[in-house]
């Protein structure tokens, strides 16, 4: 066998066996030792690709670190996070905090959390915020709306426009 050959075949083992140590499952507590490194940065630098990369598992673990947790902060960017994925758990999930959250910022997290992960199927459940006593809950449900650059979200930002009543919403 030529050296060539040979230095091919130990990278391609090498690289082979790289590959498969990285994408093995991680552990439900190795992916809540991460998402819990990852809030305690002080400079997020977290992606799309770095939440999903935690794998289908990781839906369950955000909400049950997002349970735990008192800090509104925190909450908010495992919010952001629940927008990388559109499994039924997250989206029921971030459906049921819009409804019971007291919180305006966290509505308004999960309204935007809806909209990067459902576009215009959530356009409902957006739209249901249109509605909110919260000047700023319903300008951030306008906002989602108008980024699905659909008919029917525009006529309902529209409709509500034509009724509203503090002046930098209208």
């Amino acid at each position: 066998m030529s050296k060539i050959k040979i230095l091919i075949l130990i990278f391609g083992v090498t690289f082979g066996c790289l590959g498969i140590a990285t994408a093995a499952p991680k552990s439900a507590l190795e992916i809540e030792d991460a998402i819990r490194d990852v809030l305690g940065d002080r400079h997020p630098s977290d992606t799309r690709d770095w939440w999903r990369g935690l794998g289908p598992e990781a839906t369950k673990i955000v909400i049950k670190v997002f349970e735990s947790s008192s800090h509104t902060f925190e909450r908010i960017r495992l919010l952001d996070a629940l927008a990388w994925f559109d499994d039924a758990v997250s989206v029921e999930f971030l459906k049921k905090q819009g409804r019971e959250a007291s919180d305006d910022v966290i509505k308004s997290t999960v309204i935007r959390s809806l909209g990067v992960s459902q576009g215009a199927k959530a356009m409902d459940a957006i739209g249901g915020f249109l509605t909110d006593p919260s000047p700023q809950v319903r300008f951030s449900a306008a906002e989602a709306l108008k980024k699905m650059k659909e008919a029917r979200a525009d006529a309902l930002v529209e409709k509500m426009l034509l009724e509203e009543k503090v002046s930098w919403i209208a």
